[in-house]
């Protein structure tokens, strides 16, 4: 088959001009449509970001429908609309790029239910000692910096996570839980992946780069640990199974269970609990990422025998 000596079809270029404009078209994309966003949202609601109270329990339900609508849009604007874009670029079939057409059987489908289930007390205790690092005293005002950043992350995941209603579980739902699983691995796993296998020629290494950027790109530094074993997880099960929507489904579950959870509980109880529940019980940390790891190999096997059609 011959190709045109121009930038397209961008798969056969090279990886690094290939993450050169994937970063330009992220970050074009995003000004862009983030400036959509909340120009849309000062019609819309008649206030800006700066108008929001901090103190969770005195926001109103107007300024809690306006982050709603701001954070469903900057995935749109972020992680979704830039992946589909240059996926395109990549071959002009962004079904076939990000292999959407290539369905997860039943049994893996199953096991990948299980292991997110199982991966929720592991990566949340993961969290909880990942929390409690200390940096050196030279570091003391990225640690105070960090510190900040938690904070305001945990309070925007409270005012998100809000429902109050079934409606509003339902907004939740599709904003925390169907959204970010949509556009993150569409970004990370589809794209970012197959770019940073590429360029260290190496799928290992592409996978465990790409779990960094995902870990780091959250600005959650006391949870970056949790995130990048999260991205090693997602990374593999596209690698193994060469379809994208077995780790946008366990991605989709991992956000689902605490929605849901929060719905009938409440975020800070929840909260409450999981802190009680983990706290100096070794096993509870030990068990989830044993059996983790166990149904990791049980889909690797399986993803190899489906793929060579045995």
């Amino acid at each position: 088959m011959k190709y045109s000596d121009g930038i397209l079809p961008l798969k056969y270029q090279n990886p690094f001009i290939q993450l050169l404009v994937t970063l330009m078209v992220l970050l074009i994309i995003s000004f862009v449509l983030l400036g959509i966003t909340m120009l849309a949202g000062r019609i819309i609601f008649g206030i800006g970001l700066g108008d929001i109270n901090t103190d969770f329990h005195e926001i109103s339900s107007l300024q809690r429908a306006y982050i709603k609508f701001i954070q469903a849009f900057q995935h749109i604007s972020i992680f979704l609309i830039p992946a589909l874009c240059v996926s395109y670029l990549m071959t002009g079939n962004i079904s076939k790029y990000l292999r959407l057409n290539s369905l997860p059987g039943l049994r893996l489908s199953i096991l990948v239910l299980f292991l997110a289930m199982v991966l929720i007390p592991f990566i949340a205790d993961l969290g909880i000692w990942n929390s409690k690092l200390i940096l050196p005293s030279w570091l003391s005002g990225l640690e105070e910096w960090m510190g900040r950043k938690e904070t305001e992350a945990a309070k925007l995941t409270g005012w998100l996570i809000y429902s109050g209603s079934i409606a509003g579980l339902i907004i939740n739902i599709l904003i925390i839980a169907v959204l970010p699983a949509l556009g993150e691995e569409f970004l990370f796993r589809g794209l970012l992946q197959d770019i940073f296998t590429g360029l260290f020629k190496s799928p290992h290494i592409g996978i465990i780069f790409t779990a960094l950027l995902f870990g780091i790109f959250h600005l959650q530094f006391y949870g970056l640990v949790p995130r990048m074993v999260l991205g090693l997880v997602y990374g593999y099960l596209f690698y193994w199974s060469g379809t994208i929507w077995l780790p946008v489904f366990a991605h989709f579950l991992n956000n689902l269970v605490p929605v849901v959870i929060a719905h009938f509980m409440g975020w800070e109880q929840m909260n409450k609990n999981i802190q009680d529940l983990m706290h100096g019980e070794g096993y509870r940390f030990f068990l989830p990422m044993v059996l983790s790891a166990m149904l990791m190999f049980v889909i690797r096997d399986l993803s190899k025998r489906s793929n060579s059609g045995l």
